[in-house]
């Protein structure tokens, strides 16, 4: 009702105008739009109270000319280095005994933030709260969003 839920999307160029007042988007996006921001200081953290995290999706085609190659690359990922690298670009490193190197750690999220999340176990449960969450949103919220 007050006007504050905003429908557009969490692009970098509405960030640098300041039109975005609090906004939901991945991590890695985050944090690369508030190092690509510095007229607009917003911090970037992770909800403690209700937030999920899930792994990154990875395949090797089977029919790919080069797959142990490709399994090589997937093996650099889950590298220390590797974890790095994700961390460095903004990404939550995926190995939960990975610790983010200290000269890192300040242009990151703190891992500490993420200790509550709960991994998604069941992706059809999740399915199913997703389907449920846009229903909700489209029945309660929407409607306020035009008064």
């Amino acid at each position: 009702k007050a006007g504050r839920i905003d429908q557009g999307d969490i692009l970098l160029q509405r960030i640098q105008a300041g039109e975005v007042e609090v906004g939901v988007t991945w991590s890695y996006n985050a944090l690369t739009y508030r190092d690509q921001t510095p007229n607009y200081k917003f911090d970037v953290c992770v909800p403690s109270d209700g937030s999920i995290m899930s792994g990154y999706a990875s395949i090797i085609n089977k029919y790919a000319p080069h797959p142990y190659a490709a399994a090589l690359a997937r093996e650099y990922i889950f590298s220390d280095k590797g974890q790095t690298n994700l961390a460095i670009a903004g990404a939550i490193p995926t190995r939960t005994d990975f610790v983010v190197p200290q000269e890192i750690q300040d242009k990151t999220i703190p891992q500490e933030q993420t200790k509550n999340s709960v991994p998604v176990t069941d992706p059809a449960k999740y399915a199913e709260v997703c389907e449920k969450i846009a229903q909700t949103w489209q029945e309660e919220i929407i409607p306020l969003m035009s008064q």
